[in-house]
């Protein structure tokens, strides 16, 4: 006898999306693990558009590997050192810091009166 199984159309979107990102996780921790990339990885690592990376390379903005003439490869250290090149801090932080400074210089410098 045979066994007919319903299984709804939620319970299937379900299971689609539960592979989806399984599938994601996975070409995260092969990422990972790889020392060169290519611009796709790449893209994904970075979390920006291959058209972006494309832009940094054509400026010289990042270094990458084209063996063959044609396909482009990107050393993954290359690209962290890529992101914490630009250090930037937010706005409270330098507002702490230039009041600091302002304080500092105020004591520091005062000049006496005549």
């Amino acid at each position: 006898m045979e066994n007919n199984v319903l299984v709804s159309k939620q319970t299937i979107s379900k299971i689609q999306k539960l592979l989806k990102d399984v599938d994601q996780k996975l070409f995260e921790q092969i990422i990972l693990k790889k020392r060169f990339l290519n611009i796709n990885e790449a893209s994904a690592y970075l979390k920006i558009s291959q058209s972006t990376l494309y832009k940094l390379t054509s400026t010289g903005k990042l270094e990458f590997y084209k063996p063959s003439g044609k396909l482009i490869y990107f050393e993954r250290e290359t690209l962290d050192n890529w992101i914490t090149s630009n250090k930037s801090f937010g706005i409270t932080r330098l507002n702490r810091e230039e009041d600091i400074a302002k304080r500092w210089a105020e004591e520091n410098f005062k000049t006496s009166k005549l």
